[in-house]
């Protein structure tokens, strides 16, 4: 049944959709009183045609590549103000991406509603490249948009020309090149929230038709775009780590230069060196928990001396289940049904209320010490190509990426503000100090540790180096193309705790929280609590040097080989056939070096023998252009993504140790087409995707103190959908852009095992609201959305002497996404607007942008602990406004 308050969120998402329609009809109107002028970037066809894309590893027009690709030019994300990858999955059809809570440190882009279950897993579903050398880690794939040509998204399985794990499909990241003349411009943006930014691009010839460089540099700062409710939110540590009293901030640099060499007509080449250094709070969120988090006596049925932990929020599913991490059952609420709200629920919480912090309730109130990313990345790229003759031609390319990237967590609400809760025993001290309180009878516990408690994680690492040697064949009607693909990669991740004093006022609140002292550190041990007749599987122990200390540290190695090929061939003027096909062989092994909080682990954990994975990932595509304006497809693509392994006691956790690759098999149907004297791009695709042995999240079968929850391949999927895309120009200084994107995606024979009724159960679903066996067969799979749409007016008018006046509007929806496989709750659907006017000449560019204009709440994102019941609830972000102006010569 619909309540009140979820009517009256749709009427207000109606209301506020309904304002954006209205600025793209009054725009409409200003058409006429306009007048006829030039237009100014021309037909939909030129738009098109100048449009190069790299979808196949070789140059391609847009209109012309039989796949479905969205690319956006440097110019166009320029003056939207697009910064990231979020803002490019806004205006790409069957593209979802979000920074969530961490910023970007864990995250993931899907395509084609074939998301990543397990937030934190080293590889992606999507590749992403920069310039061809592959992005692996997550917190890489949104390096910021600064000194690109554009940004290439290509839908579907790329495994045969890209190779390593373009599962769902692809990120492209192109870079301006050296040029042969010189040129130069830089760019200045102020913005609401403190926003500043800088930049400076430059391309020069230093002898003259044989060497080229290209130098480029820049900076963004922004305090934030989220007010924070902490009562101490302006006494952070300081300095460039100062969170002040907004959320959502960055300290984003980026560097690079690019030297090109053409010492003769047949040969190119070109080294490339590019660095970027992120600095970023946390996203605005909220954690909502559920009965295994929250244990209250009065309310939940827990042991007395368990009421110190945070109000319970879950609202369906009220049962009984033991955890792995407490020594008795939680009865209560496990799990949230419904769409999450736009801001924390208004829950009444004594403890901060007795603490003197009054009703912080329905706000949002991070620990003004929370870092959410703090990254860095170094790589280079030598290309090599070399024409041997008309029809014969080498290329080389080398790459080399040096990553890391790590946080210093966050807290929220009351675990900021009046710590955590820990059973602890006295090892070196008495009587308790000021930050423990004696707990239940002698003997029984001892005491309990209220700390500030900041989950760094994951903390990561890379090293890799990748060679790619290419040999192309060119005659009339056939290219033949051949390869061989081999890289090294060292790969390290894991995560630390700190625990300090809780963010009580401005001292305690300045404290950095690496250099932070434990207070707990070699006066006070974890112990598991003893309660005659319960269930004593144990809280983790935590040894005197955890804090800081990196704890599930796990090294990785992987050696990938890979041949590969395609043919195309024309079969007719109209017809042409194109096979691709990729082997790739992969040897991997790993080492356990720690637990969870630094101490050593088992022999049997500590190491893997090697394990070898082999696929053969081929794609057909048959393309038939009745004419030039006109474009079908056909084609049939495997994809794979990687397996890999498990941190866990074999003897004790069979079969989990490793887990295998996950497949799909793409079958999509495509149109490209131009209408009405090229006025009107419409190009559509439909597909089906078998998605076999899904990598998702899995309880282990024997929890220990280095095992949480695994990877395993939970069951399979189906995913049916269709892109629309285009322009349509309805007057000649007036175009519409247009995206439409359908994507179900649900599990088939698939199992959801932290749902399994029993004792390691985390949801203990009663067979009401969810299934007791996990059973998620016909649920859809989670962080998708099934429908996205997005329009945009734009309107451009010759004000003469040079000028052009341009002015857009854009409007974007995506539907709700559910939090887990059980499709209890969901983030909701939004509508977002965006608009910017721009007034340029050939050397000046001058743009006012804003995005979210009518400052829309919403849910942007979620994802669970499961092994706790808890939600963290990722808030969009807010209305954002500022002044670009470049100048160019």
């Amino acid at each position: 049944m619909e309540t009140n308050k979820e009517r009256g969120d749709t009427g207000e998402r109606s209301m506020k959709a309904t304002r954006s329609v209205i600025c793209m009809v009054a725009m409409l109107g200003a058409v006429g009183a306009l007048g006829p002028v030039a237009a100014a970037e021309g037909t939909v066809a030129d738009i098109i045609e100048e449009i190069i894309v790299t979808a196949r590893k070789r140059e391609d027009t847009l209109q012309d590549v039989p796949l479905s690709v969205t690319a956006l030019r440097a110019d166009q994300m320029q003056r939207r103000n697009f910064r990231d990858l979020q803002d490019i999955s806004q205006e790409t059809s069957g593209l979802i991406y979000e920074n969530y809570a961490t910023a970007g440190l864990s995250t993931a882009a899907v395509i084609r509603g074939m998301g990543q279950t397990f937030t934190t897993a080293r590889i992606q579903n999507t590749a992403v490249f920069l310039d061809g050398v592959y992005l692996q880690r997550q917190s890489m794939v949104n390096p910021g948009l600064m000194n690109l040509a554009r940004v290439e998204v290509v839908k579907g399985p790329q495994n045969a020309q890209f190779g390593r794990n373009a599962f769902s499909g692809v990120v492209n990241y192109v870079t301006q090149r050296p040029e042969e003349t010189f040129s130069a411009d830089v760019r200045a943006t102020l913005g609401n929230g403190d926003r500043a930014d800088i930049q400076a691009n430059a391309s020069l010839p230093l002898i003259a038709d044989t060497l080229y460089a290209r130098l480029s540099a820049g900076g963004s700062d922004f305090d934030g775009h989220t007010d924070n409710d902490h009562p101490f939110a302006d006494h952070g540590p300081g300095g460039d780590r100062e969170t002040d009293d907004l959320l959502g901030g960055w300290q984003d640099r980026f560097y690079s230069a690019s030297l090109r060499w053409t010492p003769a007509p047949d040969w190119d080449m070109e080294l490339s060196y590019y660095q970027t250094d992120s600095l970023r709070e946390p996203q605005a969120f909220y954690n909502l928990n559920g009965a295994r988090y929250a244990y209250d006596t009065a309310e939940f049925g827990g042991p007395p001396f368990f009421a110190f932990l945070a109000p319970l929020a879950a609202n369906c599913n009220n049962t009984m289940t033991f955890s792995s991490r407490a020594p008795f059952p939680a009865r209560g609420p496990h799990s949230y049904c419904g769409e999450f709200p736009s801001s924390p629920p208004a829950l009444t919480d004594p403890k901060l209320q007795a603490a003197g912090f009054g009703d912080t309730s329905g706000r949002v109130v991070i620990d003004p010490r929370s870092l959410a990313l703090d990254s860095e990345s170094k790589i280079t790229r030598l290309n090599l190509t070399y024409d041997v003759s008309d029809t014969w031609s080498l290329t080389y390319q080398f790459g080399y990426v040096e990553h890391e990237a790590r946080s210093h967590g966050t807290a929220e609400g009351r675990a900021s503000l009046v710590g955590s809760s820990v059973a602890y025993a006295p090892v070196k001290q008495t009587p308790f100090p000021p930050f423990l309180e004696q707990l239940g009878p002698p003997g029984s516990f001892g005491a309990i540790a209220h700390a500030a408690t900041f989950n760094a994680n994951p903390a990561e690492m890379l090293e890799a180096t990748s060679h790619e040697f290419r040999v192309t064949r060119t005659t009339e009607g056939l290219t033949m193309r051949a390869g061989l693909y081999v890289s090294d990669n060292e790969d390290e991740d894991g995560g630390t705790f700190y625990f300090l004093a809780p963010c009580d006022g401005p001292e305690s609140c300045s404290t950095r929280v690496p250099s932070g002292s434990n207070p707990l550190a070699g006066k006070y041990v974890a112990v598991v609590p003893v309660v005659p007749g319960a269930v004593h599987i144990g809280i983790p122990h935590v040894y005197d040097t955890g804090h800081g200390v990196l704890g599930n540290h796990v090294l990785y190695e992987d050696k990938v080989t890979a041949i590969f090929g395609d043919i195309e061939w024309s079969i007719s003027d109209r017809a042409t056939l194109a096979l691709e096909a990729r082997y790739t062989r992969e040897k991997k092994n790993f080492e356990q070096v720690s637990t969870t909080f630094g101490a050593p682990v088992p022999p049997t954990v500590a190491g893997s023998d090697d394990e070898t994975f082999t696929f053969f990932t081929p794609r057909a595509t048959l393309q038939w252009m009745p004419d030039e304006d006109h474009m079908l497809y056909g084609l049939v693509a495997a994809g794979v993504k990687t397996g890999g392994f498990n941190a866990v006691d074999p003897s004790a956790n069979a079969g989990q140790a490793v887990y295998d690759e996950e497949q799909n098999t793409t079958f999509e149907l495509g149109s490209k087409n131009r209408f009405l004297n090229d006025r009107l791009t419409f190009n559509a695709a439909v597909y089906v995707i078998d998605w076999q042995d899904v990598q998702g999240t899995e309880a282990a079968t024997s929890a220990d103190a280095w095992t949480t929850d695994v990877v395993g391949n939970i069951g399979d999927a189906e995913v049916v959908g269709f892109e629309i895309d285009g322009l349509y120009v309805a007057h000649e200084n007036f175009f519409i852009d247009y995206h439409v994107a359908y994507s179900d995606a649900e599990y088939q024979d698939a199992v959801y095992l932290s749902a399994v009724a029993g004792p390691t159960s985390s949801w203990g679903c009663n067979n009401t609201e969810c299934p007791a066996n996990g059973r998620v067969d016909g649920n859809q799979v989670e962080r998708t959305s099934k429908w996205q749409y997005g329009v945009g007016a734009n309107l451009t008018q010759n004000l003469g002497g040079g000028w052009q006046l341009g002015v857009r509007v854009d409007v974007n929806y995506r539907g709700k996404m559910y939090a887990t496989p059980l499709n209890l709750a969901h983030n909701g659907d939004r509508t977002l607007t965006n608009a910017n006017l721009n007034l340029s000449n050939d050397q000046w560019d001058i743009t006012l942008w804003g995005r979210n204009v009518f400052d829309t709440e919403y849910v942007a994102n979620s994802f669970v602990l499961p092994s706790f019941t808890r939600y963290i609830v990722g808030l969009g972000a807010r209305r954002t406004f500022g002044l670009t102006v470049s100048y160019g010569m």
